[in-house]
């Protein structure tokens, strides 16, 4: 009789069609079927009822996927592109009703869902605007997408399902939306996904609080309570690997793990900047009870993130730069980050650093400047270095300078160091003549060859300042030098003897 109930069935279906083109038995029973033509032919007919459309886009929404894929999501949204936008107002607002009642269910299969919502609120093209226009039920949707993608962020984010990202649904849901991940920084383990999103998606205000909650992450991480919490973590982990550390090794594991901890979270504080990071990494870079590694990576996060007019900033970096017993790998990064800034905010204070009795202090700083320099700048450059290198001035800053000034931009560098090789101090004079050791050839012997009986002394070096000067004439032949005559002698002209 089965056959029977099926054939009276499809009459009935029948007859109702011809007094009606679509009635809701018909589209109850082609979402049953997942008959996926004839529920998208219902919603395009404008004879239809709006109830009856909108039941059967609601059945394309809701037919069970194949092999993974969502078919009826597709063909939902390829109808709904095919029909005018007035009338495809009507028959979304159901659609909206089931997607949000999906998307607020805790435990169920809901991916499909947060993508059909993607596709509709994206712009399209070939409707020239979003499939869902402004309104109530934009709004009900951009909630409902919302509240499900800072539910569990981590666990949906990483759903393999899913056709459309985490980031891509964030820059359609628009910065309000961005602003509910920040809390979400203390409490999921996907930071650095959340990072990404607020850092490229997020308004001013929001990258403002997001900065404010990497530090609190920092220096949480970074205080003695948090190695104590992780201290049964990595004795399971010990467990598991079959070692029995002592005290001391699993004191030293847990300070390793910590930096490890604390070099990404100030990979994240790069990313965000703001002024609460900015802030704390300055102060943790001049912090001496810190590690070099730990003021290393403060420092280095603050990398783009100093605004060129923040003068606050920029009297901190002069002045780490200035002090005496700074690492060196500190002091190199502090000086990243000064020629991030303008020339004219920071050259007052970086020659204040050529008064150094430590020539190496002088020659990091003075390089530093010389890459934000141009030619206009070389009689300026040089005269700050005659007026203070008059003490343990080195054999490497000469070679290093002449290497320097010979790249500046802006003009002829080699002209303008001519005239500086035949007047003024030693330092000066040195600067310029060793532009040929790194530039010349061997056709410039001649340049300099007239300069090498000249007999202004060098200065001097004091003995524990490691700034003497030997150069090595010939192969295993090295020659004191004590002028600037034996610097092009003894240093320049073997130099470019051996060129090509």
């Amino acid at each position: 009789m089965s056959w029977l109930r099926l054939w009276v069935t499809s009459l009935t279906l029948m007859l109702l069609g011809c007094s009606r083109p679509y009635v809701a038995e018909q589209v109850t029973q082609w979402g049953q079927s997942a008959d996926l033509a004839h529920l998208a032919a219902a919603v395009k007919s404008s004879e239809a009822q709006d109830a009856v459309r909108a039941q059967a886009a609601v059945a394309l929404l809701q037919a069970s996927p194949i092999k993974g894929r969502y078919r009826g999501i597709d063909a939902l949204v390829a109808t709904l592109r095919s029909i005018d936008a007035a009338e495809r107002s009507r028959v979304l607002i159901p659609v909206v009703t089931a997607i949000a009642a999906k998307l607020s269910e805790a435990d169920g299969d809901n991916v499909a869902y947060k993508d059909a919502g993607y596709m509709l609120l994206i712009d399209d093209h070939v409707v020239k605007g979003p499939l869902l226009a402004a309104g109530e039920a934009a709004s009900t949707l951009r909630k409902a997408l919302t509240n499900w993608a800072v539910t569990d962020f981590s666990a949906r984010s990483l759903d393999s399902n899913q056709r459309y990202g985490m980031s891509l649904l964030f820059q359609v849901l628009g910065p309000n939306a961005v602003g509910k991940l920040v809390p979400l920084l203390k409490t999921e383990k996907r930071k650095r996904a959340i990072v990404h999103i607020i850092a490229k998606q997020g308004a001013p205000q929001v990258l403002e609080q997001a900065s404010g909650a990497i530090v609190a992450l920092i220096k949480e991480a970074a205080a003695a309570a948090w190695r104590a919490g992780q201290k049964k973590v990595l004795m399971e982990a010990n467990s598991r690997a079959g070692f029995s550390p002592t005290p001391r090794q699993l004191e030293a594991q847990l300070r390793q793990y910590q930096d490890e901890h604390l070099v990404r979270l100030f990979s994240f504080a790069k990313k965000i900047g703001g002024a609460a990071v900015v802030s704390h990494c300055l102060e943790l870079g001049a912090d001496e009870a810190q590690s070099s590694k730990r003021r290393q990576v403060a420092l280095a996060a603050l990398a783009g993130n100093i605004a060129p007019n923040n003068a606050e900033a920029t009297t901190k970096l002069l002045a780490l730069a200035a002090k005496d017993g700074t690492p060196p790998i500190v002091l190199d990064h502090v000086l990243r980050r000064i020629k991030e800034l303008p020339r004219g905010k920071v050259a007052a204070g970086l020659y204040e650093i050529f008064k150094k009795r430590d020539w190496k202090y002088r020659r990091a700083a003075a390089s530093t400047l010389l890459e934000l320099s141009s030619t206009e700048h070389i009689a300026e450059f040089l005269g700050k270095l005659d007026d203070n290198a008059t003490k343990n001035f080195s054999l490497p800053e000469a070679i290093t300078y002449g290497a320097r000034l010979g790249e500046l931009t802006g003009g002829n560098p080699r002209a303008i160091l001519t005239a500086h090789m035949k007047t003024g101090r030693a330092p000066s004079r040195l600067s310029a003549l060793a532009y040929w050791y790194t530039h010349g050839a061997k056709a410039d012997v001649a340049r300099v060859l007239p300069y090498g009986d000249d007999s202004q002394s060098i200065p001097q070096c004091e003995d524990e300042a490691g700034c003497h000067w030997q150069c090595m004439v010939a192969r295993g032949e090295n020659k004191t030098v004590q002028t600037v005559g034996q610097f092009v002698r003894y240093c320049v002209v073997p130099k470019l003897e051996r060129s090509k």
